[in-house]
């Protein structure tokens, strides 16, 4: 991300979500290989790496929601209440890269920064309409 701008715009975050996704699968699967080729079963490889395949399964499975989150978005026909989904779809977003499970490499501490400054943002103009988003 250059500015906090790109960390407000959910289509920005479901590509870095899409590239998060896209390196933790290959490592996952360069390691398994990696056990594969010094010999252990699949079922070593599995529990060797566990760790590693849960976060990725987690990475996979928060880059289908915003997908589906983002999909959903784009054919919303209320605009004030698309205004309102889309800010909260860029927070869900935001908060999964503070968070940080396997943004490691991906984003670096001033991106880290902006999404904090993103958040504050998100939050702060979707708290007006915090009832509204509940019913």
């Amino acid at each position: 991300a250059v500015s906090v701008d790109d960390l407000l715009n959910y289509q920005y975050l479901l590509r870095l979500f899409e590239l998060r996704t896209m390196i933790a699968i290959y490592r996952s699967g360069k390691a398994l290989d990696q056990s594969h080729a010094e010999g252990l079963s699949v079922d070593e490889a599995r529990n060797l790496h566990a760790r590693l395949l849960y976060t990725t399964v987690k990475s996979h499975v928060r880059y289908f929601i915003l997908s589906k989150f983002a999909a959903n978005l784009e054919t919303m026909e209320d605009p004030p209440c698309q205004i309102v989904l889309k800010k909260l779809c860029a927070l869900f977003g935001v908060c999964d890269i503070l968070e940080g499970e396997q943004w490691l490499g991906i984003i670096d501490s001033q991106e880290a920064e902006l999404a904090e400054a993103a958040a504050r943002i998100l939050g702060d103009s979707l708290r007006p309409d915090a009832i509204a988003l509940t019913d």
